[in-house]
């Protein structure tokens, strides 16, 4: 009774959400109502089609219009567009809805009813330990057969007040699926600066000059659908766009954002000694480096303003979380407490080298990480990175290429010089008892940089005995019989210098011999099997587009073999290199003597 009891307190609140947070009204005056037709439906090309993608965005009003058009044409279809779905934040934006109909051989069935929606507070990026408090409006549609045509329209009426008078945009003009008619339109002051860039041989818009505004009118086919291939790079966008901003230059998205960045130096002073006491300006800094990265978690509440303006040093302190905003102004507070010229820098973890094609925005950027220097050298530290090692002239920094310096006067991104490639390198021993018999398996590697960042969050979120199961499951797709690691030890006492790691593994494999299939021998197999971890690529081929083969690193392996008896073997030397790698391969036969 009690279960029944609080789930209708659960509808009740779902539907009081949904009557305050969901409207319903005529499309606004200022929208061009745009047709759509169901010629040329490709019927083998999957369970629905899109008639009309209709996007416009009025930023004098500071509304966003949407209109879709789609065609059901099976039961996977029906499946996957029988709800209507819209996320929003209620905290500066309205939803409001002005049609969800079935059209039915050709007769329009209303199904815009507001008692049907429900509203949900669904954290897309809980994963990552980021909170937006966003909203999602859903209203699930009822009798819906194949053939039928679903069309539903809304506004979003409200933009970030964070954004000020700075708005910025993409609109895309190809998809991976044919579109009959895509209609784009964007309404802006005329009095105020504009500007678009299109991409990948998009075409230009009709411009429509009235009194006070103007107007970018897009209209176009999309049957020209591209599709991706498998594992390309993050910067790999193909179909065609086009992306507009109000900002004039870099200097704008710098000014919009050094009052956000902005702190109280007195109570950042208090913090700075309570948390180092060395009186050299490099310890200090790798002092408030360490906190920050292994004291400061992970955790951001993203809704509204706080998607762009990061809270106050003294309150990520006192509560010890905060997100990429919160623990690089936190940080870069502390570098400035001491005397260092400091700054956060805004980049973008996707992009790379292509934000340098990107007109200024914004919304350019996905991450924010701290940018300082000493005695004339320039660091670059990301304060998200746990367990980092090393001194300041040994911290590794993912390979973000280009940053906004929130710095007065700044006026063009920064290029960020990468760190040194991250290298692994593995000795093994592997000493026979027997032809037909037993081995001893040794393994010792050493990890730098990054990599022994990686291997060092490991270690510390798992226990020993998961350890040595991921460790000797590993090996056993080369050696089937191989015993549980009777030693895996780490040794870290390198972090505070090199940030060099080293991990020693100790085997035993029964019976590592194996049948040939060539009667009346038997084989034992040495193979790089961490190597081919790293390298085991896609094997398709004509691929159209750049394979990512991952960031940049040095792997060498030592392979020692100790048989029981003389053993008939050449020494072999072969070596290959192109663009993207650079491999070699030695085997050497030598003979030891023991006395």
């Amino acid at each position: 009774m009690r279960f029944i009891f609080i789930s209708i307190l659960l509808v009740f609140a779902q539907f009081a959400l949904a009557q305050k947070n969901v409207l319903k009204s005529p499309a606004p005056e200022w929208v061009n109502d745009i047709s759509f037709n169901e010629e040329n439906i490709l019927e083998d090309n999957g369970g629905y089609q899109y008639l009309l993608i209709d996007y416009q965005d009025n930023f004098i009003k500071k509304a966003s219009f949407r209109h879709f058009v789609i065609k059901l044409i099976n039961s996977n279809g029906i499946q996957s567009n029988s709800d209507i779905s819209v996320v929003f934040d209620p905290s500066y934006q309205k939803l409001t809805f002005h049609k969800i109909s079935i059209i039915r051989d050709g007769q329009p069935i209303d199904k815009l009813e507001l008692q049907n929606f429900q509203v949900f507070q669904r954290e897309s990026s809980l994963e990552r330990a980021l909170y937006d408090g966003s909203l999602t409006a859903v209203l699930n549609l009822t009798d819906v057969r194949e053939n039928d045509i679903i069309e539903y329209s809304y506004t979003l009426t409200g933009f970030n007040p964070i954004y000020k008078e700075i708005f910025s945009n993409t609109f895309y003009h190809q998809y991976s699926i044919p579109v009959n008619r895509i209609y784009n339109r964007l309404i802006v002051n005329n009095k105020k600066e504009f500007a678009y860039k299109l991409f990948n041989e998009n075409i230009e818009p009709q411009i429509i000059t009235n009194s006070g505004n103007k107007e970018y009118i897009w209209n176009l086919e999309a049957f020209d659908f591209k599709l991706y291939d498998t594992n390309i790079p993050s910067w790999i966008d193909i179909h065609k766009r086009v992306s507009f901003t109000s900002a004039e230059n870099w200097n704008d998205i710098v000014n919009w954002a050094l009052p956000l960045y902005t702190f109280d130096k007195r109570k950042v002073e208090k913090i700075a000694k309570s948390i180092t006491e060395s009186d050299s300006i490099k310890q200090a800094a790798l002092d408030f480096i360490r906190f920050v990265q292994d004291n400061i978690r992970y955790l951001g509440f993203e809704d509204g303003i706080n998607a762009f303006k990061p809270h106050q040093p003294e309150k990520v302190f006192a509560q010890r979380y905060g997100d990429c905003k919160d623990k690089s102004l936190l940080l870069v507070a502390l570098l400035q407490s001491i005397g260092i010229d400091a700054h956060p820098l805004l980049v973008n973890t996707y992009l790379k080298n292509e934000i340098l094609n990107e007109l200024p925005s914004i919304n350019s950027f996905n991450h924010c990480i701290a940018c300082f220097s000493i005695d004339g050298r320039n660091y670059v530290i990301d304060p998200t990175i746990s367990y980092q090692g090393g001194n300041l002239d040994n911290l590794s920094t993912p390979n973000y290429c280009y940053g906004l310096m929130i710095k007065k006067g700044e006026t063009g991104l920064t290029q960020i010089i990468p760190t040194p490639k991250p290298t692994i390198k593995i000795d093994e021993i592997l000493s026979l008892d027997s032809i037909n018999g037993n081995a001893k398996f040794e393994v010792s590697t050493e990890y730098s940089s990054a990599k022994a960042n990686s291997t060092r969050d490991y270690f510390n979120s798992s226990s020993r005995d998961v350890i040595k199961k991921d460790y000797t499951d590993f090996y056993r797709n080369l050696y089937p019989r191989i015993e549980t690691a009777t030693e895996i030890n780490l040794t870290d006492k390198n972090r505070k210098s090199s940030n060099k790691l080293f991990v020693k593994e100790n085997y035993f494999v029964k019976n590592i011999w194996e049948n040939s299939t060539t009667p009346n021998k038997i084989y034992c197999e040495i193979y790089p099997l961490v190597l081919e971890n790293y390298i085991n690529y896609d094997q398709a081929i004509n691929r159209k587009l750049p394979y990512y083969l991952g960031e940049p690193f040095a792997f060498s392996q030592t392979t020692e073999v100790n048989l029981p008896e003389s053993w008939n073997s050449k020494n072999y030397n072969f070596s290959t290199e192109n663009e993207a790698f650079k491999y070699s391969n030695k085997i050497i036969a030598y003979t030891r003597y023991c006395h």
